[in-house]
């Protein structure tokens, strides 16, 4: 508990000042201690400064990115999509993630945006981490098709939850990973990246345009699937799939699995509000009201990103200030006049 209070003291803290100075922030949590850093660069010199397990806090603004080589947890302001484009944590530039395999520790994501490549370094196997409330452009592992013994990296038990994947995730083989009320641009498009021995665990997820035939030994369920394409599009028998929507105007993607729970629709307005077929970070993916009631999902809640147990929300679990008045001057005593409002 005293780490928790300590914690949200700091928070409103630095984002007070942050209001005052006019300036972006990162603070460090370490063993209760906190540091702050300004400006650009202050995320840097925050993971500079950090060891394994500590806790970086980011205010809302651009950041330059820093290669990863530390687990630890990064909390942004949010991921600036949907409905809630303000106050995003930007991170500006690619960046890798290269922590040491003997790692106990586990790397922690949430609430930023990237518009850049993110890649998991040669050699390393990225252990247990959780991506959430992230809206990220590319993430893959690093593979040499022509040698696996160079290169290989993976991702063991790794979680995606309520992110937006606009381009691709891709993640080479023996790796498993679970995406929860997500969007996905793609998966495994390239023939380098050979996602065959691979565990994807889809469940209430909008997949846009994937290449069927790169998704392998993976399950979908309560999810939609939105296809333009001819080519490749047929998922393998080796996948299974549960009360998903194909939107396609003729194909069922799903046709090779054994399993009949699956419906195709042709009209992509049948099913959602506000995408046409065209991504845009704006996009909610929220279903018709029709459609909500026809497309029911394995627990009977509507498919897609807004049904089952974690509907989609792309608001942060830490604190966020959502107003900050700080007086221009102090008083002739030197206290300073501030207004503050918080919500979760």
């Amino acid at each position: 508990m005293k780490k928790s209070i300590l914690f949200f003291v700091a928070f409103i803290a630095i984002a007070t000042i942050a209001k005052a100075q006019g300036s972006v922030l990162a603070t460090l949590n370490h063993n209760d201690t906190i540091q702050t850093f300004y400006g650009a660069s202050a995320y840097q010199a925050a993971l500079d400064a950090a060891t394994h397990g500590d806790v970086i806090t980011l205010s809302a603004g651009q950041f330059l990115a820093k290669n990863i080589e530390k687990a630890v947890s990064i909390h942004g302001a949010g991921m600036g999509v949907g409905e809630n484009t303000d106050a995003a944590t930007v991170i500006v530039n690619d960046f890798s993630i290269n922590i040491p395999n003997e790692v106990s520790e586990r790397l922690e994501i949430e609430g930023i945006y990237h518009n850049g490549n993110i890649e998991i370094s040669s050699y390393k196997i990225l252990k247990n981490p959780t991506f959430m409330k992230c809206r990220f452009k590319n993430l893959y592992t690093c593979y040499n098709y022509y040698n696996s013994s160079e290169w290989h990296s993976r991702i063991l038990n790794g979680t995606f939850l309520h992110c937006y994947i606009k381009d691709l995730l891709r993640i080479a083989r023996y790796s498993s990973v679970s995406l929860i009320n997500c969007f996905v641009g793609a998966i495994d498009d390239r023939e380098s990246y050979d996602g065959m021995n691979s565990n994807f665990d889809f469940l209430n997820c909008v997949l846009w345009d994937m290449n069927g035939s790169r998704a392998q030994n993976s399950t979908f369920n309560n999810c939609i699937i939105y296809s333009t394409r001819t080519d490749n599009a047929l998922y393998s028998a080796n996948n299974t799939a549960n009360n998903c929507v194909i939107v396609h105007d003729s194909i069922n993607v799903f046709q090779n699995i054994a399993n009949t729970s699956n419906t195709l629709v042709n009209d992509v307005e049948e099913v959602f509000q506000n995408f046409k077929g065209t991504y845009a970070d704006n996009v909610t993916y929220e279903l018709t009201d029709a459609a909500k009631q026809k497309y029911k999902g394995t627990d009977g809640t509507e498919v897609g990103m807004y049904g089952g147990s974690f509907p989609f929300d792309p608001t942060t679990s830490n604190p966020r200030i959502t107003r900050c008045v700080v007086a221009p001057k102090s008083t002739a005593d030197g206290k300073l006049s501030i207004d503050i409002e918080v919500s979760n």
